[in-house]
């Protein structure tokens, strides 16, 4: 979608282990990325909580633009 809209964006395969919020983090600072976008599934409340929730940590940490883009439920 982002090069449909003539934005450079790249793709990055990470472990499953890997922590995906502070892996976005440092992938933008290392790649001074203007902005970060990433999904959210919509979850909240008390699941959220539990689970923890890769948009609300990218959002509360980075130091740069965040994009957060809610999916369908299903």
């Amino acid at each position: 979608m982002a090069l449909s809209l003539h934005l450079k964006a790249e793709p990055h395969a990470v472990p499953d282990d890997a922590n995906v919020a502070d892996t976005l983090i440092d992938l933008a600072r290392q790649r001074d990325a203007a902005a970060i976008v990433v999904g959210s599934h919509g979850t909240s409340g008390l699941r959220s909580l539990i689970l923890g929730s890769v948009s609300h940590k990218v959002v509360a940490h980075c130091d740069r633009p965040v994009i957060v883009v809610r999916g369908e439920r299903p």
